[in-house]
C-alpha cells in the first residue's frame, strides 16, 4: 500500500485559495478539511487521470527570528478524467 499525505491548494471559484490536506492511498486520492480530520469531504480515483501541466517549483524563503526556513511548492494541474 502506498500512502502519501500533504497539504493541497485549491483555487475556488472566488478567486481566493484554500488549504486543505490530502491523503493519497494507491490509486485514491483523499482531500479533508484539516490534518486531524475523521472524515474526507471528497474522493477521486485516479485511474485514467493524468497530469496536465507542471509548473517550476516556487520556493519561499523565510526568516523568523534567528532561523532561515524554505518552503517549496510544486505547482501542478490536474486531469481527474471525466467530461471535459
Amino acid at each position: 500500500m502506498i500512502v502519501n499525505q500533504c497539504y493541497f491548494t485549491r483555487k475556488l471559484n472566488t478567486g481566493f485559495y484554500k488549504i486543505y490536506w490530502m491523503s493519497l492511498v494507491n490509486s485514491e486520492l483523499y482531500f479533508f478539511n484539516d490534518r486531524n480530520a475523521d472524515n474526507y469531504f471528497e474522493m477521486h480515483i485516479l485511474t485514467n487521470s493524468y497530469v496536465n501541466k507542471i509548473v517550476e517549483p516556487i520556493i519561499i524563503e523565510k526568516n523568523w527570528k534567528e532561523t532561515q526556513n524554505k518552503e517549496v511548492h510544486y505547482p501542478i494541474e490536474l486531469n481527474l478524467g471525466g467530461k471535459h
